[in-house]
C-alpha cells in the first residue's frame, strides 16, 4: 500500500512538472537572500503591462492588471525598466479624445517603484485615492506633471533629490492641502482671525518639500507681495511653473544652490502668447541670482544657467534683457518701453486705443506678431538709436493715425502686412533693411522713402507698397 502511494505521488509529481514546462510558466528556485534577482518570464509581465522599448530600456505605456499592489519590474525581455510613460491621448465611443495617465484611477494601496526606475510620466498615478503614502527610491529622478494629482488621501510622501519635478504634481492631495491650510490658518491668526478685505487673500502660500538636504519649491499658490519673491537659500530644485498662480510678480531671486529649475518657471504664457511664438517662459519678470546672498555678475550668471542646461537664450538672456508681455493698464498714453525689455512680444498692446505715442529702446531686437494691432489712436513710434528690431508680421497693422516713426534706419526686418492699413503714415527714413511683403500696404499717405548713407534695403517683398505713393528713394547723410 505504502508502495503504490510513493508511486502515485512521483507520477502527481511528474504531471504537475510537465503541466508547468508545457504552460510555459518559468519556475525560479532562489536561495533566500542570495541578492539574485528573480527573473519575471516575458509573459507574465504581459497579461499586466504593455511596454515600449526603447535604446536605454523599456517604458511601462498601459497598465491591465486589477490589484490593490503594485509593483514596477526591474526588468522586462532582459532590459531594465525605466520609466512610465506620459499620458496618453485616448478616444471612446466617438467621444472626444480625453487624456489618462498609465496607472490613473487605479485602487493601488501600496506602489514599489522598483530598483531601475528613473522616470515617472505625467498623470501616471492621478486619481489614485486608495494611496495614504509613497516612498519614491532614489534612482526616481524625473516625475512629470500631475504624476500624483488628486490622490485625495495621500498623506505622506517620501522624495530622492530629483533633477526635474513637473507642475502641480502633488496637486489636490492631503499631503499639500494640510501645508497649504497651515500657511492659511497661520495667515489668519496674525490678522485678528479673519479675511479683512480683498487684498487679504494675497498672502504667502509658498510650499516647499524638506528633508534633510533636500530641500525643494514645490509650489506658490500666493504672494503677499507680488514686486519680489526671494527663493530660501539652500533650495536645490524649483518644479515648473511654481509662480503660474502669482501673475503678476516682477522679481525673483534665485540662490545659487539651486541645482534644477523646471520648464515654464511663470507657467504658461498669459495674454495669448505661446511658447511657439518666441519660445520664452519669463515674460518680463526679472530673476535675480546671487551667491551667498551677493548678486552675482552678467557672465557669472549666463555660466550659471548653462550649468543648469538652459540656453541662454531661453534663459539667461531673457532674464537680462526682459520681455514685455502686456500692456500695463496704469501706464499713460504716452509709453516707454524700458530699456531692461529685449522682446515684445505677440499682442502684447493688441487693440489698445488710450496709446497714443510708443518710445522703443535699442534693448528691444523683436516685435511680435499683431503686438500694436488695432492701436487705432497711437500716432507716433520712436526707434531709439543703436538698435535693430524685427518687426514681425501685422505687428502695428491697423494703425490708422499713425503719422510719424522716428528712427525707422533701427528697423532690421519689416514684417509681412507689418504696417498695413496705416494710412497716415508720412514718409520715413530707412537703414539696413528687409522688407517683407505687403510691408506697407495701403500706407496712401506714404509718398518717400529715404535711405540713410551707407545702407540698402536687402529686399522688397512682393506687393510690399501696393496702395501707397511711393515713387522714389533719396540718400539721407
Amino acid at each position: 500500500m505504502v508502495k503504490k502511494l510513493k508511486w502515485a505521488s512521483l507520477l502527481i509529481a511528474f504531471i504537475l512538472i510537465f503541466a508547468f514546462i508545457a504552460s510555459g510558466i518559468k519556475v525560479n528556485f532562489v536561495y533566500a537572500n542570495s541578492g539574485y534577482d528573480v527573473d519575471y518570464e516575458k509573459s507574465e509581465l504581459d497579461l499586466q503591462f504593455s511596454f515600449e522599448e526603447y535604446e536605454d530600456g523599456y517604458y511601462i505605456s498601459a497598465y491591465k492588471g486589477n490589484s490593490y499592489y503594485l509593483e514596477i519590474p526591474d526588468y522586462y525581455n532582459g532590459k531594465k525598466v525605466i520609466g512610465i510613460k506620459d499620458n496618453v491621448a485616448y478616444k471612446a465611443n466617438g467621444e472626444p479624445y480625453s487624456v489618462k495617465g498609465v496607472f490613473a484611477n487605479q485602487d493601488f494601496i501600496y506602489i514599489n517603484f522598483g530598483k531601475n526606475l528613473n522616470y515617472i510620466g505625467s498623470s501616471a498615478f492621478e486619481g489614485c485615492n486608495g494611496l495614504q503614502e509613497v516612498i519614491i527610491p532614489e534612482n526616481v529622478k524625473r516625475i512629470h506633471h500631475k504624476a500624483f494629482y488628486n490622490c485625495t488621501n495621500l498623506k505622506s510622501i517620501d522624495l530622492p533629490k530629483l533633477e526635474y519635478l513637473g507642475n502641480a504634481v502633488f496637486g489636490e492631495t492631503a499631503w499639500l492641502n494640510a501645508k497649504s491650510n497651515a500657511n492659511i490658518e497661520e495667515f489668519i491668526s496674525q490678522n485678528g482671525g479673519v479675511f479683512n478685505t480683498k487684498e487679504d487673500y494675497h498672502f504667502d502660500n509658498v510650499i516647499y518639500y524638506e528633508e534633510q538636504d533636500n530641500l525643494m519649491l514645490l509650489s506658490v499658490y500666493n504672494l503677499k507681495n507680488r514686486q519680489e519673491y526671494i527663493v530660501k537659500e539652500g533650495t536645490r530644485l524649483i518644479a515648473s511653473q511654481v509662480f503660474k498662480y502669482s501673475l503678476p510678480i516682477s522679481s525673483i531671486t534665485i540662490p545659487t544652490t539651486v541645482e534644477h529649475i523646471g520648464s515654464a518657471l511663470l507657467g504658461p504664457p498669459p495674454y495669448n502668447v505661446t511658447e511657439t511664438d518666441v519660445k520664452l517662459d519669463y515674460l518680463g519678470c526679472n530673476i535675480i541670482v546671487k551667491k551667498n546672498g551677493q548678486n552675482i555678475s552678467q557672465a557669472e550668471r549666463t555660466e550659471y544657467f548653462k550649468n543648469l542646461g538652459l540656453e541662454e537664450y531661453t534663459f539667461a538672456k531673457v532674464k537680462i534683457d526682459g520681455v514685455l508681455a502686456t500692456y500695463p493698464s496704469t501706464i499713460p498714453s504716452v509709453y516707454i518701453v524700458p530699456n531692461t525689455v529685449g522682446q515684445i512680444t505677440k499682442r502684447a498692446f493688441y487693440n489698445q486705443k488710450s496709446l497714443t505715442e510708443m518710445v522703443i529702446p535699442s534693448s528691444v531686437k523683436y516685435i511680435g506678431v499683431e503686438a500694436f494691432k488695432g492701436c487705432t489712436n497711437l500716432e507716433k513710434i520712436t526707434f531709439e538709436s543703436g538698435g535693430a528690431v524685427v518687426i514681425d508680421s501685422n505687428a502695428f497693422s491697423g494703425c490708422t493715425k499713425l503719422f510719424t516713426i522716428d528712427g525707422a534706419e533701427n528697423i532690421a526686418v519689416v514684417g509681412s502686412g507689418a504696417f498695413k492699413g496705416c494710412n497716415r503714415l508720412n514718409d520715413i527714413t530707412l537703414g539696413n533693411v528687409t522688407i517683407k511683403s505687403n510691408a506697407f500696404y495701403g500706407c496712401s499717405n506714404l509718398l518717400n522713402i529715404t535711405q540713410k548713407t551707407g545702407t540698402q534695403i536687402r529686399e522688397i517683398g512682393y506687393n510690399a507698397f501696393l496702395g501707397t505713393g511711393v515713387i522714389n528713394s533719396q540718400d539721407a547723410n
